[in-house]
C-alpha cells in the first residue's frame, strides 16, 4: 500500500498500492467495499475531499479523478515521468509534481494543465538531468488559493494558486521533501523530511534528518517536532 486519504467527514478511506488498484473502505464497519481498476503502473498519492470522489496519481504519468457513483474516471495527462504527488485545492481544482520537476495546477474540467512551473523556478540546463529537483510532495490549504511543494532538492516552495501559479515563498528544509500538510487556515506548514525519496528511490542525501518538521507563517525558521 502507497497511499491513503479518507473522504472528509465520514469513516470512507481510499487506498492505492503497487498493484494498480485503488480499494474503498469501512473504516465504521472495518469492512472492504469495492476496487477500482484504471492505471497501468503502481499508484504514487491519493487524496479526496467530501464528495464521492478520490484523486490518485502514478508511475503511469496519469493523474485520474474517480468519480465513485458514476462508476466512472476522468484521466489527466501532463507530466513527462512519474507522478508522485497529488492535492486537491478543492472539488474542481487540484495540484500535481513529479519526477519532471514541475509543479502543475488542473482544472477538473481540462485534461491538460492550467498552469505549470518549475519547482526550482530556474532553466534546466541542455543536457541536464531533468529528475535533478523530483517534486515528492505537494499540499494545498482547501478552498483558498495557497498551496506548496516539496522536493528532492530540500525545499519547500509556497504558490499561489488561481489560474496561474505564482511563488510566494521557499523554506528550505533538510534532504528530501516527502510529504506535506497546511492548516486549515493556512498559518501552519508541517513537512516530513529524510534521507531518501519516501518510494525508495535511489538519490540519498547522506546526513539530513528524518523528522517532522513544522513552519509556522509568523517564522521562516522551520522547527523539528
Amino acid at each position: 500500500m502507497t497511499a491513503l486519504a479518507f473522504q472528509h467527514g465520514t469513516h470512507t478511506l481510499y487506498s492505492g498500492a503497487c498493484d494498480r488498484t485503488v480499494k474503498l473502505w469501512n473504516m465504521t464497519e472495518q469492512a472492504y467495499l469495492d476496487t477500482v481498476y484504471g492505471h497501468q503502473a503502481p499508484v504514487h498519492s491519493i487524496d479526496a475531499l467530501s464528495r464521492e470522489r478520490c484523486l490518485t496519481s502514478g508511475a503511469d504519468r496519469s493523474v485520474r479523478l474517480w468519480k465513485i457513483v458514476e462508476d466512472s474516471q476522468l484521466v489527466f495527462n501532463g507530466h513527462a515521468g512519474n507522478i508522485d504527488c497529488v492535492s486537491m485545492l478543492n472539488e474542481e481544482s487540484f495540484l500535481s509534481g513529479g519526477e519532471d520537476g514541475e509543479v502543475c495546477l488542473w482544472s477538473t474540467t481540462k485534461k491538460k494543465p492550467v498552469a505549470s512551473a518549475a519547482h526550482a523556478l530556474e532553466p534546466i540546463a541542455e543536457g541536464a538531468h531533468q529528475c535533478r529537483d523530483w517534486v515528492s510532495a505537494v499540499a494545498c490549504c482547501r478552498y483558498s488559493d495557497l498551496a506548496c511543494s516539496g522536493a528532492a532538492d530540500g525545499t519547500v516552495r509556497l504558490w499561489r494558486a488561481d489560474n496561474a501559479l505564482t511563488a510566494v515563498g521557499t523554506v528550505p528544509m533538510d534532504g528530501h521533501v516527502n510529504g506535506l500538510a497546511l492548516s486549515a487556515d493556512g498559518a501552519v506548514l508541517v513537512a516530513g523530511t529524510g534521507q531518501e525519496h519516501r518510494l525508495g528511490r535511489w538519490s540519498r542525501v547522506a546526513g539530513a534528518s528524518r523528522a517532522a518538521v513544522a513552519v509556522l507563517a509568523s517564522t521562516t525558521s522551520p522547527r523539528d517536532t
